[in-house]
């Protein structure tokens, strides 16, 4: 079928996204209702068929989906510009029951849908810094595709007066309480980091913020160790020990089972003063070495497991949530890019080839090595889907 080019789009012939944009600016040219008018274009298709060979029918229902059944890519369009996120926002609240997910409480979904469907071209990275901004207020690098978030303040990054005054006005959006409910915010900051990771003025003006150290100055004053000088670390350890051993009650945390606790109380009388780089320099160069003899070897993944067992306050994401954890694998990979004998024994433990053996063989029945007969079946399985 040729365009009528008086009235029609001026696109190319099976440019469907093409076509498709200008029917959603252009409805009151179309011979049918865009929604919900099935049989109208069912008439309209046979009369003017799109298409005169089978690979130009293949091409059109895999853009626009068989029988009106909504799987093409063009059946999840919406009315609006590329890149006009306003308008999207507008549209999700007024058409609720033609979104793919929730607005609300439905994160996992809608990281699916947008992994499927992205909102940019992968190389466009002006659109993906644009969607980032307007979603998660704070530039991304190079396009990052994070976690989407439906709802959240509309603040700067790191403008914390903002966020402040955004949660006392939308309560029942968060995911703690406001007060008295500090494990819990430990536990979602861990999975929601408020800063980038080497932002060093972001957390330090975070932590000045939320953990300001003059309210508690009187009450750390009381439990730093008596005797001991200024960052005398080893004397500071001693002290907590001989509490720990003889005294437990005294401590402000259970020994076991209790990390987020000990978090807080980090936080709340930490070693230094959050603005002090020469001492928290001392600090991280006595605690390294402690941490790392109480953590595991990098390539030590049964006492990685035993760890992540022990303490799951910690963990980054639940056990199941696989698409979390590709992400912090993502951000955190496990082994040096070259150090391939790191890589191999991380794939081995968790990803055991002879637990899956049967399953592939039967999936993909082909020799190793075979990348003739393995694209073979992933293009069979493209087009039978």
């Amino acid at each position: 079928m040729q365009p009528n080019r008086d009235v029609g789009p001026d696109c190319g012939e099976q440019d469907w996204e093409c076509i498709d944009k200008w029917a959603h600016e252009n409805p009151d040219k179309l011979p049918c209702e865009l929604e919900d008018d099935d049989e109208c274009w069912g008439k309209f298709l046979v009369e003017n068929p799109p298409c005169e060979d089978d690979a130009c029918w293949e091409s059109f229902v895999e853009y626009f989906g068989e029988e009106g059944d909504g799987k093409g890519k063009g059946k999840d369009r919406m009315p609006c510009k590329d890149g006009d996120w306003h308008c999207w926002d507008k549209f999700a609240a007024e058409n609720p029951d033609k979104l793919p997910c929730a607005l609300e409480d439905d994160d996992e979904c809608w990281w699916q849908w947008i992994e499927k469907n992205p909102p940019c071209k992968d190389d466009d990275f002006d659109c993906w810094e644009s969607w980032a901004n307007h979603y998660f207020g704070e530039d991304k690098k190079d396009g990052q595709k994070e976690r989407p978030q439906p709802e959240g303040p509309d603040c700067d990054y790191a403008d914390w007066d903002c966020v402040d005054l955004w949660a006392m006005y939308n309560q029942e959006k968060l995911p703690c309480k406001l007060e008295d409910d500090d494990e819990c915010w430990l536990g979602f900051l861990a999975k929601n980091p408020p800063c980038k990771e080497e932002d060093d003025a972001c957390w330090g003006s975070f932590l000045e913020h939320y953990f300001p150290q003059e309210e508690n100055e009187e009450m750390c004053a009381e439990v730093v160790a008596p005797g001991c000088g200024d960052q005398d670390w080893t004397c500071q350890e001693d002290w907590v020990v001989d509490i720990a051993v003889n005294a437990p009650e005294e401590l402000p945390c259970g020994l076991e089972g209790d990390d987020l606790c000990w978090v807080d109380a980090f936080l709340t009388c930490p070693p230094c003063k959050w603005d002090d780089g020469d001492c928290w320099e001392s600090f991280e160069d006595y605690a390294e070495p402690k941490v790392e003899e109480y953590l595991c070897a990098d390539d030590d993944w049964a006492c990685w497991d035993q760890f992540k067992a022990e303490h799951p306050d910690l963990m980054p994401c639940e056990d199941e949530d696989l698409a979390c954890w590709l992400d912090f694998l993502e951000e955190n990979p496990p082994c040096d890019e070259e150090d391939l004998e790191c890589w191999a024994t991380f794939m081995e433990h968790y990803f055991p080839q002879e637990a899956h053996a049967d399953e592939c063989a039967a999936a993909i029945p082909c020799e190793r090595g075979d990348w003739e007969c393995v694209d073979g079946v992933f293009m069979d399985a493209l087009v039978n889907d």
